[in-house]
């Protein structure tokens, strides 16, 4: 974690420093002011962060994610999050992953991988979080965690390295760009 500040095009996003002091205690971790330095899962989103949202502050963590997933570790974060998003908490915060799906697989491995991912993105509900395919099975593993049989998703586009250069057919990473929101019931 770090207590930094993103300059973005529209000016700089900060760190939300009692936050994060709370859970770096939390998750007994230090601050590192260059753990984002070659980090673009999180500089690639705070302009958009900045211009949709420019009051924000920010509590970015990093995690490693690959699978599989360390249980008693994510689980960890889940618990250091979870008040922030209980009743009230849910009207002040939100959860912003970043993870790249299916990584260095052929155009047919991508398909089946996000086929896999794609099930629990569609209804995340189902106890299937763990076939996500992708670089941040932690975010998944919380996100599953935190909206529990209470949320729904909106799947706002779906694409792959590939399909957007039409280079390395054999080496495709893909992306979904979701939305996950609490049902009122």
């Amino acid at each position: 974690m770090t207590n930094g500040s993103w300059a973005s095009g529209f000016g700089y996003v900060h760190s939300d420093k009692k936050k994060v002091r709370k859970l770096a205690k939390s998750l007994n971790v230090g601050l590192d002011k260059r753990v984002f330095d070659v980090e673009h899962g999180a500089s690639t989103l705070m302009p958009y962060i900045k211009k949709y949202f420019p009051k924000a502050a920010v509590a970015v963590i990093a995690y490693e994610g690959e699978a599989p997933v360390n249980v008693p570790k994510s689980a960890k974060l889940a618990g250091a999050l979870e008040n922030a998003f209980d009743k009230e908490g849910k009207r002040r915060n939100f959860l912003l992953l970043s993870t790249d799906f299916s990584h260095h697989g052929n155009l047919e491995l991508t398909e089946k991988r996000d086929g896999d991912s794609l099930r629990y993105l569609k209804n995340p509900a189902d106890n299937s979080w763990v076939t996500v395919g992708c670089d941040n099975a932690p975010g998944i593993f919380v996100l599953d965690r935190l909206g529990k049989k209470n949320m729904e998703s909106f799947i706002l586009y779906h694409t792959n390295s590939f399909e957007i250069s039409n280079e390395w057919e054999h080496d495709v990473t893909s992306y979904f760009f979701a939305y996950f929101g609490q049902i009122n019931r």
